[in-house]
C-alpha cells in the first residue's frame, strides 16, 4: 500500500514468483512510483504487471506512476492489470509514459472491462503508446487520455488488430481526451462513457476518430473539430459548440469506411458539418440539425463537397436562415 512519498523501482514490479498461485494486492492512494530506474530497458519482464491470479487486486485512487523506459521487447506490456481474475477499482491516479531524452514505444495490456488510471503521454517527440493483447482480449479503458506534442497514441497492436478505447472520466474539469500530438484510431471505436460531461480538445485539429460512440448519460462537448472515418453513434447528448464535424470518403481519408452512419438513440445537432465522399454513402439513421451552436447562434454551415447523403426517412434540419447556410460543390441528398 502506497499513500505518500516516492518509491524508486530499479527494475520491474511484477508478481512473478509462483505466478499461477501467488496473489498480489496493490493499493495506491497517493505518492509517486518511479519505474525502471535502471540504465537500460527492462529485460524479459513486463515493467508493471499484476498476474491474472484469483485474489489479486489493483486499487488506485490517487498518485502517479512514471515509466521512463519500456520493456525490452514488444512481448511484454509496460503496464498490465488486464487479467479477468484481478479485482479492479480505479477512481484516480495517473500513468505517465515517456521521458525528456529518448523516444520509446510503450505498450498497455488490453481488456475493455479493466479500467486503467488517467494516461499521459508526455515524452520527447516520437514517444508512442500502443495496446498489447496479452491474454487474448481486445480494447482498453481509462479514466482520461492526454497526448502531448510529438507523442502518438496508436490503437493498432504489433499483430494485426485495432483495439477499441473507452474513456470513463475526466482529468481536469470536463477534459477527457486532449490531443496536442498524434492519434491513430485505425479501425477502432472510441466510446465516451461518463455520467456527466466530457470534452474533446487540444491544439491538434481536427481530432480523428474511426467510429465514435457517446454512451447513455454522457454529454460530449465538442470543443475540437473532429474527423469521423466511419460511424457516429449518439446514445447520450452532444453539445456541438462552434466545432466542425467532417465525414470524409476513403479516397480522402486513409482507412475511412466507404459507407458511414449517423445514428444512436438520440438525434445529433452539428454546428458545421462537412460531407466529402467521392465514393460511398453517408446514412442518417436519426434526424440531425446543422447550423446551431446550441446557445442561440445559428451561423453554422452544411458543406456538401461530394457524395451522397441518404436521409432514410429522417429529417435534416438547417437552422441557419442565411442563403449561405449550405455550401455546395457536388453530391446530393435523398
Amino acid at each position: 500500500q502506497i499513500a505518500s512519498g516516492t518509491l524508486n523501482v530499479y527494475g520491474a514490479f511484477t508478481s512473478i514468483l509462483n505466478a499461477n498461485t501467488d496473489k498480489c494486492v496493490f493499493n495506491m492512494s497517493g505518492g509517486i512510483i518511479n519505474m525502471a530506474q535502471t540504465s537500460s530497458s527492462i529485460n524479459n519482464l513486463p515493467v508493471f504487471c499484476i498476474r491474472n491470479v484469483v485474489g489479486s487486486s489493483f486499487t488506485m485512487s490517487a498518485g502517479d506512476i512514471y515509466f521512463p523506459k519500456p520493456a525490452s521487447t514488444s512481448t511484454y506490456a509496460d503496464f498490465d492489470i488486464s487479467g479477468s481474475n484481478i479485482t479492479n477499482s480505479v477512481t484516480g491516479g495517473t500513468l505517465h509514459f515517456g521521458n525528456a531524452t529518448t523516444a520509446y514505444t510503450y505498450r498497455i495490456g488490453t481488456r475493455l472491462a479493466t479500467l486503467n488510471p488517467h494516461i499521459k503521454l508526455e515524452g520527447v517527440a516520437g514517444t508512442i503508446l500502443k495496446p498489447l493483447n496479452v491474454l487474448g482480449t481486445s480494447g482498453f479503458s481509462c479514466l482520461s487520455m492526454y497526448i502531448s506534442t510529438g507523442n502518438t497514441l496508436d490503437l493498432f497492436d504489433d499483430g494485426s488488430s485495432s483495439h477499441d478505447m473507452t474513456i470513463t472520466s475526466t482529468y481536469s474539469g470536463t477534459n477527457a481526451f486532449y490531443l496536442d500530438g498524434t492519434f491513430e484510431p485505425r479501425l477502432s471505436t472510441v466510446t465516451f462513457s461518463r455520467a456527466g460531461s466530457q470534452t474533446v480538445l487540444g491544439s491538434a485539429s481536427p481530432t480523428p476518430f474511426y467510429s465514435l460512440t457517446i454512451n447513455s448519460g454522457t454529454t460530449l462537448i465538442g470543443s475540437a473539430n473532429m474527423n469521423i472515418k466511419a460511424d457516429w453513434t449518439n446514445n447520450g447528448s452532444y453539445t456541438q459548440g462552434t466545432g466542425t464535424v467532417r465525414f470524409n470518403g476513403p479516397s480522402l481519408e486513409s482507412g475511412a469506411a466507404a459507407n458511414q452512419n449517423i445514428g444512436g438513440t438520440t438525434s445529433s445537432s452539428f454546428y458545421n458539418l462537412i460531407v466529402n465522399k467521392p465514393s460511398g454513402i453517408l446514412n442518417l439513421n436519426r434526424p440531425i440539425t446543422v447550423g446551431d451552436n446550441g446557445g442561440g447562434t445559428t451561423t453554422g454551415i452544411l458543406t456538401l463537397t461530394a457524395g451522397q447523403v441518404n436521409l432514410n426517412a429522417n429529417t435534416l434540419t438547417i437552422s441557419n436562415p442565411a442563403t449561405t447556410a449550405i455550401s455546395y460543390t457536388s453530391g446530393y441528398i435523398k
